[in-house]
């Protein structure tokens, strides 16, 4: 946070986030996809295709709900001097 200010920072964390969320559906799409086309990927199952297609769409709306619900209460993304508290004290977190 002391490099790119908090505003950067949380912006930075936004985007990991997405990043993340992409990659999960993603994974989960393309295996599904060659299963469709008869090459199956020996690491994955039906099920957890499925499962993480569907959860990643379930969470999208609460994930609206919960932001919006943050927003109005003023919440932080994320408590960056707890974390920095942590690390002077030797704790990683």
């Amino acid at each position: 946070m002391d490099v790119y200010g908090k505003s950067a920072a949380e912006g930075i964390l936004g985007a990991i986030r997405a990043i993340m969320v992409g990659n999960v559906h993603g994974i989960a799409w393309t295996a599904l996809r060659g299963r469709l086309n008869g090459s199956p990927d020996p690491r994955s199952s039906v099920a957890y295709e499925v499962a993480m297609l569907l959860i990643v769409l379930a969470f999208l709306p609460m994930s609206v709900v919960h932001a919006s619900i943050s927003g109005v209460r003023g919440a932080p993304l994320v408590e960056f001097d707890r974390w920095a508290g942590d690390r002077v004290r030797g704790r990683a977190s």
